[in-house]
């Protein structure tokens, strides 16, 4: 990986960081979501777990809370549509649902939407690659990485990259020496070219984030983090194309590319308050045939409603509408 990092860097041998996780994540056949290789799950040899591991619970209240949400359109009319899905995995795999189809694209897929569908992704927008800004001396200068051999090291760009540019006329000037920001525009980019295909129906996505003003005065080191083995690692250059790489998104410019995009009824709520909104009948009939105290369906349910568990680690955001597409 690092001479490939090094093929791909300008002469000086340096990468912008965004570059640097995209090459990370996925270079052909040697990025961490490109190989051929298990990534997420509780076993040896996997890096992280969430919701989607925890079985068929998650589908059913995915679908309940879909089916509530498109009401009174009747689901039998729409395909769900998942985006980001692990290698031979599927949401709705060996889960009765009331959709005319579904539809499966990976990470790194082209996405192209039917007409009419429920669009559904879990942790896909923080797996896109993110830029990282620091301020120092009075400025916001724009991070990236030095390829010298086998060793990686944060540098400075001799200016920020066009699309980086604005975001640095956004941010507060003075602030905290060394305060450093991490943000995903290519995950805005990627959510922005979906939305605005030509389709109408459902949008929700399951994943991690905080908003504007608490990205840019509550987390001076960044949000950024690597995981490998099941463990947070302090070094995002170390192991390129064998640990994860992510950060978190930022909801306001999220739900302003909703907005502009055209859905309506946007919300944000947790993981856990999604569901006790949107799917408590099927709460309910999940616990009800859940006789024993260690009943898979009861554990399956701790571990996503808990709010010590993914029931406020995950966030949910979701829109509805554009029934005039096309």
């Amino acid at each position: 990986m690092r001479n490939y990092l090094r093929d791909q860097a300008g002469d000086d041998g340096v990468l912008s960081f965004s570059d640097f996780v995209r090459h990370a994540l996925y270079a052909p056949g040697i990025g961490y979501y490109s190989r051929d290789s298990l990534r997420v799950g509780r076993g040896s040899g996997t890096d992280f777990y969430t919701s989607t591991t925890t079985g068929p619970v998650f589908g059913r209240l995915v679908t309940a809370a879909a089916v509530k949400l498109l009401h009174p359109r009747e689901p039998g009319e729409f395909t769900f549509v998942e985006i980001g899905a692990e290698p031979g995995k599927s949401l709705l795999s060996g889960i009765d649902h009331p959709f005319a189809e579904t539809t499966v694209f990976r990470l790194g897929d082209t996405v192209e939407l039917p007409k009419k569908a429920v669009v559904f992704s879990n942790e896909w927008l923080d797996a896109q690659p993110f830029v990282r800004l620091r301020f120092t001396q009075g400025e916001w200068r724009e991070i990236g990485v030095q390829v010298d051999g086998e060793n990686l090291t944060e540098t400075y760009l001799a200016g920020p990259q066009p699309e980086t540019r604005k975001l640095i006329w956004e941010l507060p000037t003075p602030t905290s020496e060394g305060y450093t920001l991490d943000l995903s525009l290519e995950a805005e980019s990627r959510l922005s070219e979906v939305l605005n295909s030509d389709w109408e129906g459902l949008f929700l996505t399951f994943d991690y984030g905080k908003f504007w003003e608490k990205l840019i005065t509550s987390w001076p080191n960044g949000t950024a983090r690597a995981y490998f083995n099941h463990e947070q690692q302090a070094n995002l250059l170390d192991r390129p194309g064998e640990q994860d790489l992510t950060c978190h998104l930022c909801w306001d410019r999220m739900e302003a590319v909703m907005r502009e995009a055209g859905l309506s009824k946007i919300g944000l709520e947790s993981q856990e308050s999604f569901f006790m909104h949107w799917a408590k009948e099927e709460l309910a009939e999940i616990i009800s045939h859940a006789p024993g105290q260690f009943d898979a369906s009861r554990n399956a349910l701790r571990e996503i409603l808990h709010p010590n568990q993914m029931g406020s680690a995950f966030q949910v955001l979701w829109g509805v509408g554009r029934e005039d597409a096309g």
